[in-house]
C-alpha cells in the first residue's frame, strides 16, 4: 500500500456527481470558489487519513498524472459536502502536513496525522472501503473496513 497525496477532484467533476446525488443543497448553495476549497480541502484531509492501496489510483503512462478511482473521488465529494457543513478552518495549516510541533532550538518537528481522523466524514470512509487502510491513531493503529455486497 502506498500513499499518493494531494487528490485533486475538479470541479465539473465534482459537479457531475452531486448531479447524480440526492440532498445536495449545501453544494448547490455553495458558489463556485467555496466548491474548490471544499474540494480541495477534502482531498487534503482524506490523503492525510488514508493509506491507499494500489487499487485505488493508477498512474497515466502518458503524462505521469494520478487517475483515482472513482470511489475515492466520490469520498473526496462526500467529505467536500461535509466539510460545507463545518468550520474547518480551526485546524491549522501546519496540520494539513502532519506537523503538530515544531521548535527552532537545536530543531526538532513532531509528525502526527491523527489530529485530521475526527475530520473524515463517515460516508467518506464507507465508500473508499477496501482501497485505503484508515489511520485510527498512533502509528500501529489502522482500521481497515470492506464495503459489504447488497
Amino acid at each position: 500500500m502506498t500513499n499518493v497525496l494531494n487528490i485533486d477532484v475538479p470541479l465539473d467533476e465534482a459537479n457531475e456527481y452531486f448531479g447524480l446525488r440526492l440532498n445536495t443543497t449545501v453544494w448547490d448553495n455553495a458558489n463556485d470558489e467555496m466548491r474548490k476549497q471544499a474540494l480541495s480541502q477534502a482531498g487534503m484531509l482524506i490523503s492525510s487519513a488514508f493509506v491507499f492501496s494500489q487499487e485505488a489510483y493508477e498512474i497515466d503512462s502518458a503524462t505521469g498524472s494520478v487517475i483515482w478511482n472513482k470511489r475515492i473521488v466520490s469520498s473526496v465529494c462526500e467529505e467536500a459536502l461535509w466539510l460545507l457543513t463545518r468550520d474547518p478552518s480551526e485546524i491549522p495549516d501546519a496540520l494539513f502536513n502532519g506537523v503538530s510541533s515544531a521548535s527552532a532550538g537545536n530543531v526538532s518537528a513532531t509528525f502526527d496525522k491523527t489530529f485530521v481522523i475526527p475530520w473524515i466524514c463517515p460516508v467518506a470512509r464507507t465508500i473508499i472501503g477496501s482501497l485505503g487502510t484508515f489511520i485510527a491513531g498512533d502509528d500501529d493503529s489502522y482500521v481497515h473496513s470492506t464495503p459489504m455486497s447488497l
